[in-house]
């Protein structure tokens, strides 16, 4: 249910058109949410850039959607964080722009809070399983969160599906920018003040993931580099971690393993996908490498204009 002008909602999501790629997965992701189960009073907001033709169709196909429009496309910390100074709910949601939600997502998410939780996050199933590409992309970043895993409290939560209680939200601060949006530190940073992290299944959102295996290497490369810069680890740390980068590498693939084998149909996908899935993690490996041997260098920060 979208709230009514003036009212203050239950619930605010957040998402950021990030790429290029032409009209399809934010709309497809808007054609989901509605109609939603609970009658649950809410504001969407998306931060799109400027253009004639895609804000007619927000007009006319998505009218309960809040359009904040910037002069290019934002990476997604950069867009959260302008949505967060007009989100007016009492839960903050964040996902991303190649999403796909079910009819009971704000239910479940607001018995969640109900229950007491302050930050809670929830599985991500893979919405696109017949492009095989895809599952390398979904296998090196959702295993942690694969439907069916316990529920229950955890270090870190999906980047495409979480939510803060928003008084919780205002003392952490803002979500830290870059070309990322590196939502493990925001979280770390909550679990050090206190707070913990609950997943659970209830709270399932689809991801369609990326086709191009080559494009997955290099946001894999430049997610290690950007990760291991912002780590600012002490120099005898960032040579260990540069020494034994293979060794994590093969410890990343054993946890997808472990992971998987809950679950057939993605055991089966994850043996098939090995050949690809063992080299993606190395060129991970390598930008985490490349972060701690030169930190930000030649990684400018993104400027944006409302």
């Amino acid at each position: 249910m979208e709230s009514d002008n003036g009212s203050r909602p239950h619930v605010s999501i957040i998402v950021g058109v990030m790429e290029e790629k032409g009209i399809d997965t934010i709309f497809t992701l808007l054609e989901s949410f509605l109609p939603q189960q609970g009658d649950i009073t809410f504001e969407f907001f998306v931060i799109d850039k400027v253009n004639e033709q895609r804000e007619k169709i927000y007009r006319s196909r998505f009218p309960w959607v809040t359009l904040i429009q910037t002069e290019k496309l934002m990476p997604e910390s950069y867009s959260r964080n302008i949505a967060l100074q007009y989100a007016r709910g009492k839960i903050i949601v964040f996902t991303t722009d190649h999403c796909i939600f079910s009819a009971y997502y704000l239910k479940n998410l607001v018995t969640l809070f109900s229950g007491g939780y302050k930050i809670v996050g929830g599985s991500v199933e893979n919405a696109n399983p017949e492009i095989f590409f895809g599952w390398v992309q979904y296998f090196c970043e959702y295993n942690k969160w694969f439907p069916g895993l316990p529920d229950g409290n955890v270090e870190d939560l999906p980047g495409c599906n979480f939510a803060y209680d928003v008084e919780l939200l205002k003392t952490i601060g803002p979500l830290p920018e870059g070309r990322f949006s590196l939502e493990t530190f925001f979280h770390k940073k909550a679990r050090e003040l206190g707070n913990k992290l609950y997943f659970s299944n209830n709270l399932e959102i689809m991801h369609l993931n990326e086709e191009k295996i080559w494009i997955t290497w290099k946001e894999r490369f430049l997610y290690g580099r950007l990760f291991a810069a912002r780590r600012c680890l002490p120099l005898w740390k960032r040579i260990a971690y540069i020494a034994f980068s293979p060794l994590i590498a093969l410890t990343e693939y054993f946890r997808i393993f472990l992971h998987s084998r809950h679950n057939p149909s993605y055991f089966k996908k994850f043996i098939q996908c090995t050949p690809l899935l063992l080299p993606t993690l190395f060129i991970w490996m390598a930008g985490e490498c490349a972060g701690y041997l030169f930190g930000m260098k030649n990684l400018p920060e993104v400027s944006y204009i409302l």
